[in-house]
């Protein structure tokens, strides 16, 4: 959109550079002050708002459309209400303006799984209601209040614009390595935060954008990645004819026999596990450290794998067992 202009007049006795000046206002000489902040706003007022000829002034009969853009070219503030001037002898209530452009659908950008708080006035007093992160949200108004600007969500309902996005928010997988995750950032190109996510991980994302040759998209505020990992399809795959559930995990393992033990009736595609961890017939694609691949199911248990959670216990002759001693895996869920 190209910021309207209106042609500026000298304002007799005001001046750009501050100071406490004079102007007239309803036929009245009232001591005002000048402001030095110039720049672009846009009308936060969803009905508008009116054009007075002066600050505090007669009304023009005009007035500026709702999201539309205009040079400021002074402010001044009578009875404690702030003025923007838009060109000459033509003044609108300054807290009708905003510093964002306003959009009719706004999206709450926060961190995933929270909620951004809602206030009962732009930098008011807290509600207790908190936005959920991804959803969408129409505008009613916006305001500029120290600096920061605010959007109307309901009648005294207001949520700062920097916890939203007018990006449609996405679904998309995480897709990089089995047992590995993704290195999140505090912005494209920037400095790497503890917040790293899983591969296969379903998460919800904004906008995209380029930072030295390299594509970055927003998953929530103050959240980005690198948007090559990042995939519309599931990484679900098959491994030894059978599809994973995309959940991985780096454990270690152990070996026995469990005919030793005087059990027969397992065979030597059986583990031991956790069984709060992996109930019963829980199909299982474990990865040696040699790189070899085997299919196991979760049939047996004990005081050992309840008192190591993260360890399986793999089933085999007694000689490889012995041999076997103890090593990091990838275990791969199958369905």
């Amino acid at each position: 959109m190209k910021v309207k202009t209106i042609a500026l007049s000298v304002l007799v006795g005001v001046s750009m550079l501050g100071g406490t000046v004079t102007a007239q206002a309803q036929n009245s000489a009232v001591a005002v002050q000048a402001a030095t902040t110039l720049g672009s706003r846009y009308i936060g007022n969803k009905s508008g708002t009116a054009i007075h000829s002066t600050p505090n002034g007669a009304l023009t009969g005009r007035k500026l459309n709702y999201g539309t853009a205009w040079k400021i070219f002074n402010m001044v503030t009578i009875a404690g209400k702030s003025w923007s001037s838009v060109g000459t002898n033509q003044w609108v209530l300054t807290s009708d303006l905003c510093l964002t452009k306003p959009v009719k659908t706004y999206y709450i950008d926060y961190v995933p799984g929270y909620g951004v708080k809602v206030y009962n006035a732009p930098a008011g007093k807290a509600t207790g209601k908190n936005l959920k992160h991804g959803t969408a949200w129409n505008a009613s108004a916006i305001k500029t209040v120290n600096g920061a600007d605010w959007i109307q969500v309901g009648k005294t309902q207001w949520i700062q614009v920097s916890y939203t996005s007018t990006v449609k928010p996405a679904s998309r997988y995480v897709v990089y390595k089995s047992g590995y995750s993704v290195t999140t950032y505090n912005a494209p190109g920037g400095k790497s935060i503890n917040k790293p996510i899983k591969h296969g991980s379903k998460i919800t994302v904004f906008q995209s954008v380029k930072k030295n040759g390299l594509a970055w998209t927003n998953i929530g505020h103050n959240r980005w990645i690198q948007s090559k990992y990042l995939s519309t399809k599931n990484p679900v795959y098959t491994i030894l004819g059978h599809e994973t559930t995309g959940v991985t995990y780096r454990m270690n393992a152990t070996a026995y026999d469990p005919r030793v033990l005087g059990n027969y009736t397992f065979g030597y595609d059986t583990v031991a596990a956790n069984l709060s961890r992996f109930r019963r017939g829980t199909k299982l694609a474990i990865t040696f450290a040699s790189g070899q691949t085997k299919l196991y199911v979760v049939r047996d248990t004990g005081g050992f794998a309840y008192s190591h959670p993260n360890q399986l216990d793999i089933a085999m002759p007694n000689s490889q067992a012995l041999r076997f001693g103890r090593q990091n895996i990838t275990v791969r869920v199958l369905k």
